[in-house]
């Protein structure tokens, strides 16, 4: 077993040189016999490698030195059939019997590649480059069927932006990456939805093509603009800036129950599109809160009339400074609430006299009615820090 640890396409690296360099023998008897031991040590190269992936398919796969030697070979396969591949152009002045030479062994590569595709493909990065053949097959597949499918896709720019960066990647125009194992499951699970993706479907603040850009990560730094242009339209017709945030918070509502397909991304060096527009949400809503605040006609009375002077008094009183963010105070309020812990007419009259009270490490002056709509839709990171802060107060009270 410990000669197996070492690389074992050698023959096939010194054949290519050889055959590169056309260092094989030229008189007729030699080279016909050259030809024949060659094909016959191909074919018992490929055997003897088979022998070498059973033995380690039995053997413990997660042997760190395993792995090193199936990514080895598998990216080796791959480079050996691009060099086969360069040589192959049809203006080539290679003898019929060299070109035979050059199939038998391109193919015996590509045997390599797809048996430790199929035996080791999860196991190995997804980072990893593909077969010529086999990419081109695959990309010649998915070109097929988007053209077919091209004219039943709605127009418009987000639609159009799709389809025009998935036929660009499948015909090879102006990538700025190669292409890997990760970035086509990515195109063909896109071409999958496509082809079965509800474009009638209306009953959203999101259109079918944003739904389609959210639930594939579709993280393309345009179309994330496109959606968000949409929004900032809506909002800069409203004057009123209350009409302003409810508005954002529908759309940041809707946005966080939209279906996502797992684990699936565009560009996994970008930021997601989850976090994108979260962050647009959540800094504009900020914002405009703090607007709110600042201003004459400011209410903080949700769920009641407003007091006769509707600017609101300076405080008199030192405010309690919370360690949590805005969410995760809401989310404790209205726990505190639902739990009964405490006696209010509404869960809007506890956020109103308590909020008050109480600042942030980053805000003095917190929004009873924003805190109330915040508490309504947390999301998990906030509520595994509050379960944490609640665990360490059961912890103080054991040991009072």
């Amino acid at each position: 077993m410990e000669n197996h640890k070492n690389y074992q396409f050698s023959f096939f690296d010194s054949l290519i040189e050889i055959i590169e360099s056309s260092n094989f023998p030229k008189e007729d008897f030699m080279f016909h016999q050259w030809v024949l031991e060659t094909k016959e040590q191909i074919s018992s190269e490929m055997q003897s490698f088979q022998e070498i992936i059973k033995e380690k398919a039995v053997c413990s796969i997660s042997s760190q030195t395993h792995l090193v030697f199936i990514q080895q070979h598998y990216e080796e396969s791959v480079y050996l059939l691009e060099q086969i591949q360069k040589m192959q152009i049809p203006d080539n002045s290679f003898r019929s019997e060299i070109r035979t030479i050059l199939e038998l062994l391109s193919k015996s590569l590509l045997n390599i590649n797809n048996l430790l595709e199929n035996r080791f493909g999860r196991l190995m990065s997804q980072n990893r480059r593909l077969a010529p053949a086999i990419l081109q097959n695959v990309l010649n597949d998915l070109r097929s069927r988007l053209l077919g499918l091209k004219e039943s896709i709605p127009p418009c720019c987000l639609s159009s932006l799709i389809v025009g960066r998935t036929l660009a990647f499948v015909n090879l125009e102006g990538l700025s990456f190669k292409i890997d194992k990760r970035a086509l499951e990515y195109k063909i699970f896109l071409l999958k939805t496509l082809e079965g993706w509800n474009w009638q479907e209306n009953d959203s603040l999101f259109g079918s093509a944003e739904r389609l850009v959210i639930y594939m990560n579709f993280n393309s730094k345009r179309a994330m603009n496109l959606m968000l242009d949409k929004i900032k339209r809506q909002i800069s017709g409203k004057e009123n800036i209350s009409d302003r945030i409810l508005i954002l918070m529908n759309y940041q509502r809707e946005f966080k129950q939209l279906h996502r397909k797992p684990e699936v991304i565009l560009n996994p060096k970008y930021i997601t599109v989850d976090n994108f527009v979260n962050n647009y949400f959540d800094v504009e809503i900020e914002y405009l809160q703090n607007q709110m605040h600042s201003s004459n006609d400011f209410n903080p009375y949700v769920n009641g009339s407003p007091p006769e002077n509707k600017k609101r008094k300076p405080y008199s009183f030192a405010k309690i400074k919370c360690l949590l963010s805005v969410d995760q105070m809401a989310l404790i309020l209205r726990s505190v609430d639902e739990a009964g812990l405490v006696q209010a007419r509404s869960l809007s009259q506890v956020y109103n006299e308590i909020v008050p009270f109480l600042s942030s490490q980053y805000r003095t002056d917190l929004s009873p009615a924003g805190m109330r709509t915040k508490s309504y839709h947390p999301e998990e990171r906030d509520k595994a820090i509050v379960i944490e802060k609640l665990k360490i107060m059961i912890e103080k009270v054991k040991s009072c």
